[in-house]
C-alpha cells in the first residue's frame, strides 16, 4: 500500500516543469519533493533519497554521501527555493483560518497582533520619508593655508607646525601660501606709450 502511494504522489510531481524544475532531473525533482514533505526527524534526507530512487542497493553511508552531493547542486538549491515558495503560498488558507480563530477569541493574548496582520497584507501601511541634502563644498586647502597663515604670524616653530599640519602635508601648504601670496604681490603696472618710428 506504501509503496503505491508513493509512486502515484511521485507521478504527481512530473507533468509542466517551470525553468527550475527543467533544470533537475526527474529523480533530482523527486528527491526535493520528498525532501520538502517528509517529517524532518532524524534521517529523513537519506529517505527522500532513497524515496526518489537514488541508492537503491547501496548502504545509508552512500546514500548520504549521495544526499549531500545533491544538497550542493545549485540547480537542486534553486529547485528547493521554488518549492519551498510554492508551499508557503499555498499554505495561505490555513494560516488565514488561524488568524480567524485567534481574533475569534477574546481572551487569546495574541488577538490585536492577529487583527493587525490582516489589513497590514491587504493594504500595507505606507511610510514618508522626507530627506533633505545640502551639498556643501569645502576648501580643505584653503582653510589649511589659511590657518598656516595664522601660526606663520604668531610665530610658531617648524616642530609645531608639523605637529598641527602634518610632515608630509606642511611643504604643499606652505607652497600653496607662496603662489596665494605671490598673486597677492602681483601688481599691473598702467603706462603711457608712443610708437616711435624706425629712422631710415
Amino acid at each position: 500500500m506504501t509503496r503505491a502511494i508513493t509512486k502515484r504522489q511521485a507521478h504527481q510531481i512530473e507533468g509542466p516543469l517551470s525553468p527550475a524544475e527543467a533544470a533537475c532531473t526527474a529523480k533530482e525533482r523527486r528527491f526535493v519533493y520528498w525532501l520538502l514533505n517528509l517529517p524532518p526527524k532524524k534521517g529523513f534526507r537519506v529517505r527522500a533519497a532513497r524515496l526518489a530512487g537514488f541508492g537503491e542497493n547501496s548502504t545509508p553511508h552512500v546514500v548520504n554521501s549521495i544526499t549531500q552531493w545533491l544538497l550542493g547542486q545549485q540547480r537542486v538549491i534553486d529547485l528547493i527555493v521554488e518549492v519551498t515558495r510554492k508551499q508557503i503560498r499555498s499554505s495561505a488558507p490555513e494560516a488565514l483560518a488561524a488568524v480567524r480563530e485567534i481574533i475569534a477569541d477574546p481572551n487569546h493574548r495574541d488577538r490585536l497582533k492577529a487583527a493587525q496582520t490582516i489589513p497590514e497584507r491587504v493594504e500595507p501601511t505606507m511610510s514618508r520619508i522626507d530627506v533633505s541634502v545640502k551639498h556643501e563644498v569645502v576648501n580643505r586647502d584653503g582653510e589649511a593655508v589659511a590657518y598656516l597663515r595664522k601660526l606663520k604670524a604668531l610665530g610658531v616653530s617648524r616642530d609645531k607646525l608639523e605637529d598641527e599640519l602634518g610632515f608630509s602635508d606642511l611643504p604643499r601648504y606652505e607652497r600653496l601660501l607662496e603662489l596665494e601670496d605671490a598673486k597677492k604681490d602681483a601688481t599691473v603696472i598702467d603706462a603711457d606709450y608712443t610708437i616711435v618710428e624706425e629712422q631710415q
